[in-house]
C-alpha cells in the first residue's frame, strides 16, 4: 500500500503552484517600487487572463486594495485583494480573499548587478477531475500570463 502512494506520488503532476522567474538588469529597489504599486501591475496585466480590475483609493503599498477577475481556459476567479506584505526590497505579497482565494509573493533577489523576480502563486490542488485539466491547460495559460507581465514591466523599465 506505501509503494503504491509512493508510486502515484511520483507519476502525479507537479503541484499547482503558478511560479515564473524574469531576470531584470533594473535594481531590486526601483523593481520593488514599481512593483508595489498595483496600478502598475494593472497596467503590465494581460487583458486574456487578468482583466475587469478594480483600484480602490489607494494603490500602493501596504493595505492598497484591488479586485480582478482572473480567467483562462474555462477557469475563472473574481477576487478582491489587497497587499498584505512588503519587505523593502525583497518581497511583496498580495492576499486574494475568501475561500476561494490565494496568495501571490513578489520575490526580489539581487543577482549579477540586477534583479531576479520571480512571482509565485500558492495553489490547493484542483479536486478529482479536474486536477489533470488544470495542470495541462489552465496552469500553462497562467505561467504565460505571468511571463507576459514580467516582459512588459521590463518594457516599461526599459529593458528589452
Amino acid at each position: 500500500m506505501v509503494l503504491a502512494l509512493l508510486l502515484a506520488a511520483a507519476l502525479a503532476d507537479d503541484g499547482s503552484d503558478i511560479v515564473v522567474t524574469h531576470r531584470f538588469s533594473a535594481s531590486p529597489e526601483t523593481l520593488y517600487e514599481h512593483l508595489l504599486d498595483v496600478q502598475n501591475i494593472k497596467n503590465a496585466a494581460s487583458e486574456s487572463c487578468m482583466r475587469k480590475w478594480v483600484l480602490y483609493e489607494r494603490t500602493e503599498g501596504l493595505g492598497a486594495q484591488f479586485r480582478v477577475v482572473y480567467q483562462m481556459e474555462g477557469w475563472r476567479r473574481r477576487l478582491d485583494g489587497s497587499v498584505v506584505a512588503a519587505e523593502r526590497p525583497r518581497r511583496i505579497e498580495w492576499d486574494h480573499h475568501g475561500n476561494r482565494g490565494f496568495i501571490t509573493r513578489f520575490t526580489l533577489k539581487p543577482d549579477e548587478g540586477g534583479t531576479e523576480v520571480t512571482v509565485h502563486t500558492f495553489l490547493n490542488d484542483p479536486p478529482w477531475p479536474f486536477r489533470r485539466y488544470f495542470a495541462r491547460k489552465v496552469q500553462p495559460t497562467w505561467q504565460a500570463c505571468y511571463r507576459d507581465l514580467l516582459d512588459n514591466v521590463a518594457s516599461v523599465l526599459g529593458e528589452s
